[in-house]
């Protein structure tokens, strides 16, 4: 496979041009037309050469901005799966029952939002280093299965709530117990590559482990009010769960 020239190799053949150019201006035997030609081009080359230099300079803060970005949006789509797999879902994967108290407007409020970081700057994954491209598509793309298959659960749910007499004292249709280990299992999928992805960018950033457990814990402080929350990292939460 033919290998791209990069910036360094735009810059080393701009340099080259630049002083052959130069050269020959110098010691060239040329005309006053052929002179300003060559100058003409001699700027040129020039610009760009400054153009490659300044991009490459600001190459090293681009990704440690980009990193920053990122890892803000993965802690928190990361400490919201964690949070919903271990209440209720990890519960509901061991429900043996026929039916679940999964009814259309709860599973609803369990679909995670499009991460808008991640899809804006989609084109601009190359800049990280190491493993970290590679860990944030593999995350995002389990995320984006848990999202498919629990909105079209949720949809499945509407279309039987319709269907029943709105008169009717009945409870809404939930999740039959098959269901409900499915979408958990969605779930639980997506938390192996997440703590993959905050390992691998957790190291491009200052402080990751701070961001980390302030996201899981804001969800802890809010969603259970009272309740004596683990002391335990973002993490270790996870690596408890994937190894149960």
């Amino acid at each position: 496979m033919p290998r791209t020239i990069g910036p360094y190799g735009w810059m080393a053949i701009a340099l080259l041009l630049l002083g052959a150019l130069s050269l020959y201006l110098i010691f060239g035997r040329i005309d006053g037309m052929q002179v300003n030609a060559g100058f003409l081009l001699l700027g040129l080359v020039a610009g760009t050469f400054v153009s490659l230099a300044v991009e490459i300079a600001k190459r090293p803060i681009q990704a440690r901005d980009l990193a920053r970005a990122l890892h803000v949006e993965l802690a928190e789509f990361v400490a919201r799966c964690c949070f919903d797999f271990e209440n209720p879902w990890q519960k509901l994967f061991a429900n043996d029952h026929k039916s679940t108290e999964m009814h259309q407007l709860r599973l609803s409020k369990f679909i995670p939002e499009t991460p808008i970081v991640y899809e804006s700057t989609a084109n601009q994954l190359a800049l990280l280093k190491g493993s970290a491209p590679q860990a944030l598509v593999q995350f995002y793309y389990r995320v984006a299965a848990w999202r498919r298959d629990a909105s079209n659960m949720a949809l499945s749910l509407r279309a039987a709530e319709d269907k029943t007499n709105p008169n009717s004292l009945a409870p809404p249709p939930t999740l039959d117990s098959a269901d409900a280990r499915f979408l958990s299992r969605r779930l639980k999928e997506t938390l192996r590559p997440g703590l993959d992805a905050l390992v691998a960018l957790g190291s491009l950033v200052d402080n990751a482990q701070g961001t980390e457990d302030a996201a899981i814990a804001a969800h802890d402080l809010v969603s259970r009010p009272g309740v004596v929350v683990t002391e335990m990292s973002l993490r270790k939460r996870i690596e408890t769960l994937v190894s149960s």
